[in-house]
């Protein structure tokens, strides 16, 4: 667990610029540990909400270590589940750092999940075990095709 002890009030900027430089080794560090771990390591994928402020900043600073292949699984926050009024503008700055540090990013739309649930699985309401079960059932499709190659 990684902690900067500064409070951003869920701005990504504000964590960007005051908390990340203080923790960046620490992070990097933490990362290059998990990976001596691995026999080969093929990607860096993070998954993460873009709404939040100082976690999302502080996530998106895992794909600014230098690996070859970094990819993202990430949810565009919805204006009517919102319970912060700059997750939008949280999620435009976040957008712009994934496009820059990352070769692959798979979005996500808070709004269509909660609605597939609700019409697909005819659930009134939503829950984390139904949205997450969602997101893996998709990222499992579409990962398929690396994961089971022929030849």
């Amino acid at each position: 667990m990684i902690f900067s002890g500064r409070s951003t009030n869920g701005n990504y900027a504000k964590a960007r610029a005051e908390c990340l430089p203080e923790i960046l080794e620490v992070i990097n560090d933490g990362v290059r540990r998990e990976l001596e771990k691995c026999d080969s390591p093929q990607l860096i994928q993070l998954h993460n909400s873009l709404g939040g402020g100082t976690g999302t900043a502080i996530g998106h600073a895992i794909l600014e270590y230098p690996f070859p292949l970094k990819s993202s699984v990430s949810v565009m926050p919805s204006h009517q589940l919102s319970n912060s009024v700059i997750e939008p503008y949280n999620a435009t700055l976040a957008l712009r750092d994934l496009f820059h540090n990352c070769d692959q990013t798979l979005l996500f739309s808070n709004d269509s999940l909660y609605s597939h649930i609700k019409i697909s699985r005819q659930q009134e309401k939503v829950n984390f075990k139904d949205l997450n079960s969602l997101m893996a059932d998709a990222l499992g499709d579409f990962t398929a095709a690396d994961r089971y190659r022929r030849g």
